[in-house]
C-alpha cells in the first residue's frame, strides 16, 4: 500500500470513528431527550431524524469496517486472527466493542417512532457513544503497541 493510499485509508477510518461516534452522543444527549418534550410533532420528527441517521450511521460503519480491513490487510497486517500478547488482545476486544457499538446504533435508528421507548433509546444512545470512546481509548493503545511503545 502506498503512503497516500495508506493515509487516506487512515483518514477514511477516523472519519468514521467520527461520524458514528459524534452521531451517538449527538443524539442520546441532545436529540432524543429534547425529542421527549415534544407533543404533536413528535413522530414525524422521529421518522424524519431516523431516515436521517440510518443512512449516516450505515455510511459511518461500513467506511470503519471497509477502512479497517484495509488497514490490517497483508502486508501491514499481524496475523490479527492468530498471534498471541497484548497487541492481539487489544485488537480483538476493540472489534468485539466495535461490534457491539454498531449493533446499538443500528438498532436505534430501526426502532420504531415516538412511544414510551424514546427514553430507552436515548440510552442506548450514551451507552453507545461511550463505548465508542472506549473503542477508540482502545485504538490508541493498539497503535501505541504496534509502534513498539
Amino acid at each position: 500500500m502506498t503512503p497516500l493510499l495508506r493515509a487516506l485509508v487512515d483518514y477514511g477510518h477516523l472519519l468514521g470513528a467520527i461520524l458514528g461516534v459524534g452521531g451517538l452522543f449527538a443524539m442520546g444527549f441532545t436529540v432524543l431527550p429534547a425529542a421527549q418534550r415534544l407533543q404533536q410533532e413528535r413522530a414525524e420528527f422521529l421518522a424524519t431524524l431516523r431516515a436521517r441517521a440510518r443512512w449516516v450511521t450505515i455510511a459511518a460503519v461500513l467506511l470503519l469496517l471497509g477502512t479497517g480491513l484495509l488497514k490490517w490487510a497483508p502486508p501491514h497486517g499481524v496475523g490479527w486472527l492468530g498471534g498471541r500478547g497484548i497487541y492481539t488482545a487489544l485488537l480483538h476486544s476493540k472489534l468485539v466493542l466495535a461490534l457491539f457499538v454498531f449493533h446499538l446504533a443500528l438498532a436505534i435508528t430501526r426502532a420504531p417512532d415516538g412511544g414510551p421507548d424514546l427514553a430507552g433509546r436515548a440510552r442506548r444512545a450514551k451507552l453507545a457513544a461511550v463505548l465508542g470512546l472506549v473503542v477508540a481509548l482502545n485504538a490508541v493503545l493498539h497503535h501505541t503497541r504496534a509502534l513498539g511503545g
